[in-house]
């Protein structure tokens, strides 16, 4: 199953199920006078999950008050999973920024966050790191964590996520791709959001190329988990892109800004695209595993 999010007026989104012939075909969750919802993923079970902030918030932009929620059923309050909070003599440790949940095939959630250890009484840090750490549908914590990493992503084959650290890296679960020395975009902005293939011998992530004052340039990488072979799938361009999920292990689909819009696009692993129709507008794609 493929969900997005579609943009509508008054800084508002709706979260749509897509079909790759037919485009939009249903709509998931409506946003009210009060919330509205960005950044869908579909559980394994089929739940629909989705943060939820304030119109005109933006996910990205204000991750630190936005709120992780399940869809249980049709016609139910989305019910809010908790940010932990962890107490340990006079100190507490908060989760600031927080985002990127990723749904595991085990029942939990995965998330990247800023991990703020501060005392309890006075508001003075004591420690800030980026980590992913694990929790189940409450929001308790599983004790699985991963220090200086982020923007986790997940399928059977384990855990794919990056680096914080230095000049960053993409994390497999067999090989790790280190941006430093890197014969293809080593001095680009960023690497981010990498999502594993089915079969575990690709990945592909986003390549933040520049920001500059004429815009975002941004590509698609692709690297092979055997050899560590990579290359530009997506050459760094101006018509922005975002980062993109496998539909197989030769398909991608992710979202492109074309003519003032945003519309979902099929990537193929010999060059081709195709723009999937009915799709104006609809960003932030993700594909069911």
């Amino acid at each position: 199953m493929i969900v997005a999010q579609r943009e509508l007026a008054g800084g508002r989104q709706e979260i749509v199920a897509v079909d790759t012939h037919g485009g939009v075909v249903d709509v998931l969750a409506r946003p009210s006078s009060e919330w509205t919802f960005q950044a869908p993923k579909i559980m394994p079970d089929g739940t629909l999950m989705a943060y939820r902030l304030r119109p005109g918030e933006q996910f990205n932009l204000h991750s630190d008050r936005n709120e992780l929620v399940l869809f249980d059923g049709p016609g139910l309050a989305p019910r809010v999973i908790p940010r932990p909070v962890v107490k340990a003599g006079l100190n507490r440790t908060v989760w600031a920024q927080h985002g990127h949940a990723a749904p595991t095939t085990h029942g939990t959630l995965i998330h990247a966050a800023v991990e703020w250890e501060t005392w309890w009484i006075w508001p003075i840090p004591v420690r800030k790191q980026w980590v992913c750490v694990e929790t189940d549908l409450t929001g308790r914590l599983t004790g699985a964590r991963w220090v200086d990493q982020a923007e986790p992503s997940w399928t059977p084959r384990g855990l794919t996520r990056i680096s914080t650290v230095g000049t960053g890296a993409i994390i497999t679960p067999t090989r790790r791709f280190e941006k430093l020395g890197s014969a293809v975009g080593a001095k680009s902005f960023g690497w981010f959001d990498p999502h594993l293939s089915p079969d575990g011998s690709k990945v592909v992530w986003l390549d933040i190329a520049s920001v500059g004052l004429d815009g975002t340039r941004s590509g698609l990488i692709v690297g092979d988990t055997t050899t560590g072979h990579i290359h530009h799938l997506v050459a760094p361009t101006l018509a922005m892109q975002t980062d993109a999920m496998w539909l197989d292990d030769w398909t991608l689909v992710g979202s492109r800004h074309i003519d003032g819009h945003w519309r979902i696009v099929l990537l193929g692993l010999d060059g081709s695209t195709a723009v999937v129709p009915n799709t104006q507008d609809c960003t932030a794609v993700h594909v069911s595993t």
